[in-house]
């Protein structure tokens, strides 16, 4: 299936300073978890002709996929879940790689970054695992 026509992929990521700073400043978790809710609005309308196992991301707790697409030399991502706070975590994980070149990924340490936001310690371990499940679907592809 090409990817070549699909116009969701050139969709403009939030910058991770901007969300880190939503998130660090609030304290509880309610509020962390409202802004995940809000966070996940942000997301691209996944095609449906996406939602195949082929993107599916194994692990997850929810029905997750991730999509892939490099063009000139940046590499794109869509994604999508069926809960809720994955989203929110989705676009956060997004904010650090997408639309990014390959020599600036592979210096990202993204677990370090999303420890940061303090979100890891109140995800369940199936959802933690689905986390950590995408961020290696996404070292593949660099």
């Amino acid at each position: 299936m090409s990817l070549n026509n699909i116009e969701a992929f050139h969709w403009q990521a939030p910058l991770f300073s901007e969300l880190h700073t939503q998130f660090t400043t609030v304290h509880t978790w309610q509020e962390k978890y409202r802004l995940l809710m809000q966070l996940g609005r942000q997301l691209p309308d996944y095609p449906i002709i996406l939602k195949i196992e082929l993107y599916a991301i194994k692990g997850c707790e929810s029905r997750t996929w991730l999509a892939h697409q490099e063009i000139d030399g940046r590499h794109l991502f869509l994604a999508d879940s069926e809960a809720r706070i994955m989203k929110g975590l989705l676009v956060i994980l997004l904010s650090l790689c997408h639309n990014k070149k390959s020599a600036e990924l592979k210096t990202i340490d993204f677990k370090k970054n999303l420890e940061e936001f303090g979100l890891l310690g109140y995800l369940s371990v199936s959802r933690g695992n689905g986390l950590m499940s995408l961020i290696s679907q996404i070292k593949q592809v660099i």
